[in-house]
């Protein structure tokens, strides 16, 4: 997943603007989409392949190119990481929603150090902005890993359903 984020990074940096404001509603679409239909698209998956040690071998023949493009995804668009990843513990190990968050919240650390790490070398990191932004973010996180357990999965998932349907929608209408 790192090797695909700093591979990701680089993408990014040799993007026109002009060419990310088209490709990020886009992206924003295919992670909802992904999200909504995916569960029934590992299903059909995990019925054509065998099992193996209590990992599917759909499971096993899916995570590391899967991870490979999350990492791309995360260094190119990063919007969202923290989801795919949890996409890909949900649709690849069957993890529930919480579940899922809890435990890419490393892999989430990993990539992001691999990417700030590019953009840092880059000359792309501002510290006046990220250090606020980046404290008031982790005190939300915060907040929200303890109320996550109270409103449950099924709620938190239509509420994550809205509002990525809401910002694909602003993005199409705003570029």
């Amino acid at each position: 997943t790192s090797i695909g984020s700093i591979v990701g990074s680089l993408l990014l940096f040799l993007t026109p603007a002009a060419t990310f404001n088209w490709i990020l509603p886009w992206l924003m679409l295919s992670a909802t989409l992904i999200f909504i239909f995916g569960r029934t698209v590992t299903r059909w998956i995990e019925t054509h392949t065998p099992a193996q040690g209590g990992i599917s071998g759909a499971a096993r023949a899916a995570n590391y190119p899967a991870q490979f493009l999350i990492g791309v995804y995360g260094g190119f668009f990063g919007g969202g990481l923290g989801s795919l990843l949890m996409f890909a513990l949900i649709f690849l190990y069957g993890f529930d929603f919480i579940k899922a968050a809890a435990n890419a919240k490393f892999a989430e650390l990993i990539l992001s150090v691999s990417i700030v790490a590019i953009f840092i070398y880059l000359g792309k990191f501002d510290r006046q902005v990220v250090i606020p932004y980046t404290l008031a973010s982790g005190i939300g996180g915060w907040f929200g890993a303890l109320l996550a357990p109270k409103i449950g999965n099924i709620w938190i998932k239509r509420m994550f359903i809205l509002v990525a349907i809401a910002v694909a929608i602003k993005l199409f209408l705003g570029n």
